[in-house]
Parts: C-alpha cells; sequence; structure tokens
C-alpha cells in the first residue's frame, strides 16, 4: 500500500529507528538515533534521494513547490499548534512570524476560525505580510508585552523569533495556565524572567522539535482539501542551479521571506 512509481511524495525527513525507548513511547521526533534527510543522508539538492517509503506521504494534488514546504514550515507549525493546546475561541500570540510562525498563524485559523491572534516581527515586510492575513501585529520582540497587553491575555505564545529576549516577553504575555511554545532553535541560555510569574500561575513552558509522520499526514490532508493555501508561504523561487545563491539568501534572511523553493527541471 506504498506509493507507486510516478505518484507525487512529500518525505518526513527524520527517519526513526523504531527500537529506542522515545520510538516505543511513540515519541518519534524524540528518537535517539534518529536519520535526518539532508544531514545523514542526501537531500533535496541531490541527483537521487534514497529514503524510506515509509516517510513518505502522498501528495497528489498538489505542485511540487506547494508540497515541498509541507514537511518543515506547515508539519513543524502544526506540532506547535498540538503542544500550543489553544482552545476554542482562546487566543494565540506567535513571537516572530517568519518561515514557520505565519504558518502557525494561517493553521490556527483554518483549524479554529473564531482564534484570536496576534504575532510581533522584526520588519516592516514581514509586519506588511502579517498585517494583510488581518493579524494584529507588533514590531520589535523587546517589550511586545507591554505593548499587546490590550489584546492578552493569551492562552498560549509561540516562539519562533530565535531572540534570546522572547521567552520572558511570551511568559508575561500569558494568562494563568497558559503555555508557552518554544520552536526556535535557541543556542543561548534560556531566560524566562521572574520565576514567581511561571510559578504563581503555574504556567507551562514546552519545546518543540520537527514533527511527526502524523503532523505531515495532517497537513497535507488540510492542503489537498483546499482549507491550506500552501503555496502562499513560498514567497522566493530559484532553480536548481542557483542552489549556491539560494543558500546566500536563506544565509541573509531579506525582510518578508517565508520560504524559497529550490525547483528542478
Amino acid at each position: 500500500g506504498g506509493p507507486a512509481v510516478g505518484d507525487l511524495v512529500v518525505l518526513h525527513p527524520l527517519a526513526p529507528c523504531g527500537d529506542c525507548g522515545a520510538c516505543a513511547q511513540g515519541r518519534e521526533q524524540n528518537c535517539e538515533r534518529v536519520r535526518v534527510l539532508g544531514i545523514h543522508s542526501a537531500g533535496g539538492l541531490a541527483e537521487e534521494v534514497v529514503w524510506p517509503a515509509s516517510r513518505a506521504v502522498l501528495a497528489t494534488g498538489l505542485t511540487p513547490a506547494g508540497a515541498a514546504v509541507l514537511a518543515d514550515a506547515f508539519a513543524t507549525a502544526y506540532r506547535a499548534l498540538q503542544v500550543a493546546a489553544v482552545p476554542r475561541g482562546g487566543a494565540l500570540c506567535v513571537l516572530g512570524a517568519g518561515g514557520v510562525g505565519t504558518q502557525l498563524l494561517r493553521l490556527a485559523r483554518v483549524l479554529d476560525p473564531g482564534v484570536r491572534l496576534a504575532a510581533v516581527v522584526s520588519s516592516a515586510a514581514s509586519a506588511a505580510r502579517v498585517a494583510a492575513l488581518g493579524v494584529p501585529v507588533e514590531r520589535d520582540v523587546v517589550g511586545a508585552a507591554k505593548r499587546l497587553r490590550p489584546l492578552g491575555p493569551f492562552d498560549s505564545v509561540a516562539d519562533f523569533s530565535g531572540s534570546a529576549d522572547a521567552p520572558a516577553e511570551g511568559i508575561r504575555l500569558l494568562r494563568p495556565g497558559g503555555r508557552l511554545v518554544l520552536g526556535a532553535v535557541l543556542d543561548s541560555e534560556l531566560r524566562l524572567g521572574p520565576g514567581v510569574l511561571v510559578q504563581t500561575r503555574e504556567l507551562v513552558v514546552a519545546g518543540i522539535f520537527s514533527s511527526t509522520l502524523a503532523d505531515l499526514r495532517a497537513v497535507t490532508a488540510l492542503a489537498q482539501a483546499g482549507r491550506l493555501d500552501v503555496e502562499a508561504g513560498v514567497t522566493h523561487r530559484l532553480p536548481l542551479s542557483a542552489a549556491a545563491e539560494a543558500f546566500a539568501l536563506v544565509g541573509s534572511r531579506p525582510p518578508g521571506m517565508e520560504r524559497l523553493v529550490v525547483e528542478a527541471g
């Protein structure tokens, strides 16, 4: 019952071992011996990609460019939304509405049209892009909690900004019992501000890493059903011959960028 030759598929980037403690608990994204596509095995810029068929999800009806962003930007955002556990009609704030954070906003609204959203970005171009989605947006993470206070408190805050200042701002935006979801990779020390804010309000701080195969299947199904415009998140496209330029462009983080797709053929 796997994919057939000629089928359009999207590959989940993680291949778990299936035998370790994390896998036994159903936490494949935390597998102790996980293989990552593009790191442990040649990825999307290779002439030939060899990956387990069990990690392939049928993407029939989608364009290759649309399918390409599902496994990262959308599946990771979906994972963050599951962990954020925003109640129906609740409030969610996304710190760092870039490539993943913007999809988190889109997904939240698709799954609950009554959700109240807000976002914080770093550039004017990103602010304009998020505002066009009808989401109240603020510039600059520092001081965001004070400026967003009229819209809060929030049930959940998801941080994809990469800013060391963001977690402490997120803590201040939460209602009692709220959740701070850390999705950005932060090499610096995690600073949450006064511990009493977390303790007395019984806040939950949770990290997420990548996604699960089930997450990828869920967002693919939403896209195939026409509920999710995945190509809207593709702001830049380059041919495979310009792969080096693509890396340079991503490294420079031009204002307003969500996702860049390198297209073969």
